[in-house]
């Protein structure tokens, strides 16, 4: 029979202060997006005017994004300067939204490499043609960080040169780390291949592929 390419919606969530990893993932992923985007409250603002400059400061960044057909932004308001950043929350709201058939989760900063969609689809259609039921089937994909100001590999041989080169340009990591200090959190990433090596978070890229 014909083959029906499975259609795939990007997930993600993310806090107004880093509202512009939408545009960057944006740039490499042209499929509907579900996002939910959390606005920290107020300490005590004045009534009537609580949420009015955020909400004007969403609406112009988002308006400079061009979000492919089929997308579905929502904006969750915190009651409160207390109220939290519920990541497991957020992702559920956004993810209640797609209607395709597959959704790749991923936090706000990590970037689907260009080649990503395609060699997705051609996995399924590889599990379909064996006759494996994926109704309860969860993909995982392995995620790399560039350290270079490189474009993103379009393919397996690409990422492959950019890994084990004598200089590489990009690395993976098995280790996630999370330390409580001073009462705030500290996320610390270590190259899986030297653990002591720490790297900084937000100085390149990652990205899934």
């Amino acid at each position: 029979g014909t083959l029906f390419e499975p259609t795939v919606s990007l997930v993600t969530q993310v806090n107004m202060d880093h509202i512009e990893h939408l545009h960057s993932m944006l740039s490499y992923w042209k499929q509907p997006i579900s996002a939910s985007i959390f606005i920290p409250g107020e300490g005590s603002p004045k009534e009537g005017q609580k949420e009015d400059w955020k909400r004007l400061y969403i609406q112009k960044k988002l308006s400079r994004m061009k979000f492919p057909p089929g997308s579905n932004i929502f904006a969750v308001y915190a009651q409160s300067l207390q109220q939290e950043y519920h990541q497991n929350f957020l992702r559920n709201l956004a993810f209640s939204s797609s209607l395709d058939d597959y959704v790749l989760l991923l936090d706000a900063g990590f970037l689907p490499s260009p080649g990503f969609l395609k060699a997705f689809q051609e996995t399924v259609f590889h599990y379909e043609d064996t006759g494996k039921d994926l109704s309860k089937v969860a993909f995982v994909v392995p995620v790399f960080q560039m350290v270079k100001e490189l474009p993103l590999p379009n393919s397996k041989d690409e990422l492959r040169a950019l890994v084990t080169g004598e200089d590489p340009g990009a690395i993976s990591f098995n280790i996630l780390l999370f330390f409580d200090i001073d009462g705030g959190l500290k996320r610390e990433i270590f190259n899986s291949t030297n653990p002591l090596s720490c790297l900084k978070v937000r100085c390149c890229p990652w990205f899934v592929c």
